[in-house]
Formats: structure tokens, sequence, C-alpha cells
């Protein structure tokens, strides 16, 4: 588990990076105790067991009532305890929150949640609420190799940004297609159709949802040291940024090169075309092809490590397969009406991109706590995994190495949410479950933290979900 907080300028990009993996869905059919539960596993790949059982249905994931409906906390007791938690040290006298029924949508405590604020990566929520309404979440990426000519192989782009050099991993997210396999097929094509050439040439194309590498409203700061990275139709895994450990800025150029080599490999010598880089299709026999995971799991995978440069792809893809822009402004403009064909109320949100790196962006904590409700509630079904699968407290992806203090460890591994951070916004938002049993959502942003409180406000926000989590609030 790896945690890095850094600040970058004036304006910098502030955040935590972790890395950790917890499938499944908390949903209870009986009460829990939080004060019964263990505290946070310290393993690097913690199981969340012994907390509570967890159903899967089939095709998808369970959040419905559960057989014998918990109570719904009392407003008037849930709002004293949301209350003492906001007037506590860490929010800095400006918040947005909102906490609602998960089963039935109601708002149980609301506090400026109509008020346009900057969202930080909560905004991914809308990005993947967007990407999963459009996209099929079971189809998968494909990558494929052509035949351009005698001695010419093209590598053909088609969204995978995580490609393994060697052999693909059924069990990955992150490499589970891989070029020694593509490879592989290429070569007994080729040798199936007699004479293989004694060296060929490799391309990649290009040509696939093709758009800008660079935001023009991000901070160029934030690729440099590594926390975000441009938006690229093919790459490699393990090429992800990580603070201080930039991702290459033209990863065609890495793929392509790793292809050849994979082809050396496999018994067809290769070379890398001098002008390697092709942005019109390329056309001819298909010599072998591979997949990436899912869409849902690529999805996952971006609101779990709080991916920017995934999302964007991921969000660009969207966008590209309902015939709309390929540019972020464009993108974004997409994602905000895909989710208002759900009916769901956008005004007052202003988006520049689907990852949140933009620091001019606002919108409302009702349009975010709406999108997670339209999963919650099952008005959405096609949002249930978005909602189900976010980071665990305590035990996965940007939360794992949160709630370890002595004022959140009781709740680890009950409350789900997507996190948030840049400049003066610390953010939380996703669902827990009462002290009875009750699934709640909640959205939580305050959004005038100084520099030096950011950490106080990220234990803020927690100990509100804390409170949340332990409240039986009758």
């Amino acid at each position: 588990m790896t945690t890095g907080v850094v600040l970058l300028g004036a304006t910098g990009y502030v955040t935590a990076d972790i890395y950790d993996v917890v499938p499944g869905v908390l949903t209870l059919d009986e009460p829990v105790d939080p004060e019964t539960l263990p505290g946070p596993d310290p393993e690097p790949e913690p199981e969340v067991t012994g907390l509570v059982e967890i159903p899967v249905a089939a095709g998808g994931v369970d959040l419905g009532t559960p057989p014998t409906p918990a109570p719904t906390p009392d407003a008037e007791a849930l709002a004293a305890a949301v209350d003492a938690q906001l007037a506590a040290p860490g929010f800095f006298g400006s918040a947005a929150v909102l906490i609602t029924d998960g089963v039935t949508g109601e708002v149980l405590y609301e506090l400026d949640a109509d008020r346009p604020v900057t969202p930080a990566s909560t905004q991914k929520l809308i990005s993947g609420a967007g990407i999963l309404l459009t996209l099929d979440p079971d189809s998968r990426l494909t990558t494929s190799a052509v035949r351009a000519g005698p001695d010419s192989i093209v590598l053909r782009a088609g969204g995978d940004t995580m490609l393994a050099r060697g052999h693909g991993d059924p069990e990955a997210v992150e490499g589970r297609a891989g070029l020694a396999d593509l490879a592989e097929q290429v070569v007994g094509t080729v040798a199936e159709e007699g004479q293989p050439p004694a060296k060929v040439t490799v391309s990649v194309d290009m040509s696939y949802a093709p758009g800008p590498r660079y935001a023009p409203s991000w901070n160029m700061e934030d690729i440099a040291f590594g926390y975000n990275q441009g938006v690229t139709m093919i790459g490699l895994a393990g090429q992800r940024p990580r603070p201080f450990h930039p991702s290459p800025t033209e990863p065609e150029r890495e793929a392509v090169t790793a292809f050849a080599a994979a082809l050396s490999e496999a018994g067809l010598p290769a070379e890398v075309a001098a002008e390697p880089v092709l942005t019109s299709p390329v056309t001819g026999p298909v010599l072998g092809e591979v997949r990436s995971a899912t869409i849902a799991e690529l999805t996952t995978f971006a609101m779990d490590l709080s991916e920017n440069a995934l999302t964007e792809n991921l969000a660009r893809q969207a966008s590209s397969f309902a015939g709309g822009p390929r540019d972020f402004q464009g993108v974004a403009n997409f994602l905000l009406e895909t989710v208002a064909g759900l009916g769901i109320d956008v005004s007052g949100a202003r988006m520049m991109d689907a990852s949140g790196m933009s620091y001019d962006q606002k919108m409302p904590a009702r349009l975010i706590s709406e999108v997670i409700n339209a999963g919650t509630t099952g008005a959405e079904p096609r949002l249930q995994p978005l909602v189900a699968d976010l980071p665990v407290a305590g035990l996965s992806g940007t939360l794992s190495g949160r709630y370890d203090a002595t004022t959140t460890r009781a709740v680890a591994g009950i409350p789900r949410a997507k996190t948030g951070t840049i400049n003066q916004t610390i953010a939380l938002a996703g669902t827990t479950t009462t002290r009875d049993g009750r699934l709640l959502t909640f959205v939580s942003i305050a959004d005038k933290v100084p520099r030096e409180g950011r950490l106080e406000a990220q234990l803020a926000l927690d100990r509100l979900t804390t409170a949340l989590t332990e409240c039986g609030c009758r």
C-alpha cells in the first residue's frame, strides 16, 4: 500500500494514491454494530470477511431492500449528529452536504445542496454514469493487428491503454490483454499463409476515437509530476502515472515498440517503422486480436484508483460511440446530457473535462447524490456497479489508507465512497449502512479548505461518515 501527499505550486493538485483491490458490495441483511467490527486489515490485499454477507445477483449487484427493511433514521436525530460533526474542526466554515435514504431516495439532511461547488474527483461519478449508460458494460476493447502489405503489420489501437507487454492475465484488469498473445496469433496466421517475410515493419493505427491529448484547462504541472497523463487510445500496463513517475508523453510509440519486440520474440523479426504513428484508418486482413477487461471492470478500476486519464479515455469512447464530440469540453457536455436523460437536474453544473482535473468546474452536491441514488434505489440498474464497487473505507482504492484513526476505525469496511481532492476542495461521496442496517447515501464537500488544513478536512469528512454509520438516530 502506497500513500503519497504532494503539494504542487500555488494551486496544484493534491492527492493520495493508494493501490489495493477488494471485490464485492456491502449489502446488509442484518444490523451490524460498528463497535464489534475489527479494525482495518494491514495486509496489502485484505478481504472483507466477517463483516456482512455479500450477495451478488446474476448479471449485477444487489443494492435493493433487504428481506426485512431496516428502520429509516429519524431526520431530527440524524441532523443533530451531522450538525455536531459540521461544527467540529475540519470544514472551515463552508460545506455542501446531502444525505438520503439509499432505498427510497428520501432526503434526510441537506446543507447548501444546490450551491455549485468544485467537486474534485467526485465528479468522476457523473462520468462513470455517462460511460455505463452509453457503452455495454460487458463489452471489451479490442486491440488488433492487420496486414498492411507483404512485410508491413499495423497494430490497431482500440482504446485499451493497459496492454501487457507479455502474455495477458485473465484475472487482471490492468494487463488483461497481452501483446505477446497478439504477436503469437500474428506469427501463427502468417505461418499458415506460407512464405512468411524475413522481417516486417510495424506501425500503429491511431484513428480510433481521436482527439486532443491534453485539456486546455489542465495544469501541466500535474502531468509533469505524475498526477495525470495525456489521453490516448493505446498504452502499456505499468505506465500509468504515479507521483514523481510521469507516464510516457506518447504511449502509442511505447506500445508499437513493445509489439515489435513481442513479434521478434515470437519468431517473426520486426522493427518499428521510421514514422510509426498513423492517423488514417488502415484496412487489411486481421492477423490477430486481444481483448481488454470489460467496460464495467475498467470503469470500476478508474473509480477505485481515481484514474484521471482512464476516465477521460472511457468517456471519450462513450461519446464517440454515440456519435458525439471527442474534445474535452464536448465530452463533458455529452456526459451531463446523458445523465440528464435519466431525469436528473444538471442545472448549475459546469464540467470542462471528465476527470475533475480542471480547477474551475462546479456542480451541486444534489447532482452527485441523484446519480448515486439512481444506482442504490434500483431506478437505473446500469448504475448499480458504479456505486456498489466504490472504494471501501480502510480497505481498498483511494480509501485504503483512511479510516484508521481512533475516531473512525470502528466503521472500516462499511462506507464505500469516491474521494476528491483539488485546491480548496476535499470531497467524499458514496454509501454507508447505519447501525440498524439502513442503507444511506451521502455527498459531503468541504470547499474552503486552506492548504495546511487538507488532512484535517479529510479526517472531518471521514468522521462525518462514521457518525452516519454508527447512528441509530431514532
